[in-house]
């Protein structure tokens, strides 16, 4: 699988995302710094955090579990999202393992919601497709919402960084200049 574009699990049709940019959007909706991240994982230095977030430096097999409780992210899903990027052969695996459709822990949650609504009963949704529309409409406009708030979180990030970028270029530009009129 390429670590380039978010690719689909064959069969279950999950979405994956390429797992540096999970870590940098749920770090930021959590208020995580890189410090904390990097002392919770055990790493002394921040900037390992900072190359998972760039994705110039693969999660480590060893570090998969801790980061996804740590970012509140289902554990078999970023697996998955980490086998984008390094092609660790953990799709197979996890699929394996899990021998069922991958649900991601806020799909776990709407089936607890749902489970609890319906108070035992398994309602039998086929009988009654206009419920099943109305239900489905409404689940579809919470995700509309919730990828229209990824995409502009990921939007925000990326300005970050690029305004980051231009600040640090604009400072090298102005020491130049002072370096260059020391020695004149």
């Amino acid at each position: 699988m390429s670590a380039k574009k978010a690719s689909k699990v064959e069969g279950g049709k999950l979405k994956l995302v390429p797992v540096h940019e999970l870590i940098a959007v749920q770090m930021d909706r959590l208020g995580l710094d890189n410090p904390e991240v990097a002392r919770r994982l055990g790493y002394s230095s921040p900037n390992v955090v900072s190359m998972f977030k760039a994705g110039s430096m693969k999660v480590p097999f060893n570090k998969i579990a801790p980061l996804a409780e740590l970012l509140k992210v289902d554990v078999v899903y970023f697996g998955m999202c980490a086998d984008l990027q390094g092609n660790l052969g953990l799709l197979p695996l996890l699929e394996s393992i899990s021998k069922r459709t991958v649900v991601t822990l806020n799909e776990e949650k709407l089936l607890v919601k749902m489970r609890n609504i319906a108070d035992g009963l398994d309602v039998d949704l086929d009988e009654r497709p206009q419920q099943l529309e109305v239900i489905l409409e409404a689940f579809s406009q919470a995700v509309e919402k919730e990828r229209l708030e990824h995409t502009l979180d990921v939007g925000r990030l990326k300005e970050r960084k690029r305004s980051a970028l231009l600040n640090a270029d604009r400072r090298a530009a102005k020491q130049a200049e002072e370096n260059e009129s020391k020695a004149a």
